[in-house]
């Protein structure tokens, strides 16, 4: 009896080894599943998930580039007036169409170049959101393949641990 004790010993060692090791891949399949779980479905989730990567510095080039562009507007205005001013003309129905059509015309371009700031900002938040999602995809199958990897680990040990017993048997 005492010949095949020590094959038995490892037997039961490499058993209780498999047994961890399918607890750690068990967490390690646990940890994939929390990480893709983090990933919010669906274009509204999307969408409401974006803003939290947009530049917090986006409102301040905003605020500068339009403040900017009124800068420039009143430049251009006192530019209309002046002629006027010099003619007599200041106050006079063409003059007040003159600026009336001046000044639609550069609330529709602030207009556009505001549209077209915001949306440059959502296009880059949504390319870093895209981005994030892709990276949490590759490490949740990261976390996958290190739990399959480790029972695989367990099995091959569980096995071993029966084919030393099995030779134990035999002595």
């Amino acid at each position: 009896i005492a010949s095949f004790q020590p094959f038995l010993q490892r037997a039961q060692t490499q058993a209780g080894e498999a047994q961890r090791l399918a607890g750690v891949a068990e967490t390690g399949l646990g940890t994939a599943a929390t990480t893709l779980g983090g990933v919010p479905l669906g274009a509204q989730a999307f969408q409401q998930d974006v803003s939290q990567f947009m530049s917090p510095y986006q409102s301040q080039v905003i605020d500068a580039s339009l403040a900017e562009f009124d800068r420039n507007k009143q430049i251009q205005e006192q530019s209309i007036r002046d002629p006027q001013t010099a003619v007599g003309a200041l106050g006079s129905g063409r003059a007040g169409v003159q600026l009336a059509e001046f000044g639609t015309g550069a609330a529709r371009e602030r207009a556009l170049l505001q549209a077209g700031l915001l949306q440059q900002g959502f296009q880059q938040a949504q390319g870093a959101r895209q981005q994030d999602i892709q990276n949490r995809f590759g490490l949740g199958q990261a976390q996958a393949g290190i739990a399959g990897a480790q029972q695989g680990l367990g099995a091959f040990r569980s096995g071993l641990g029966g084919q030393q017993a099995a030779l134990g048997q035999t002595q």
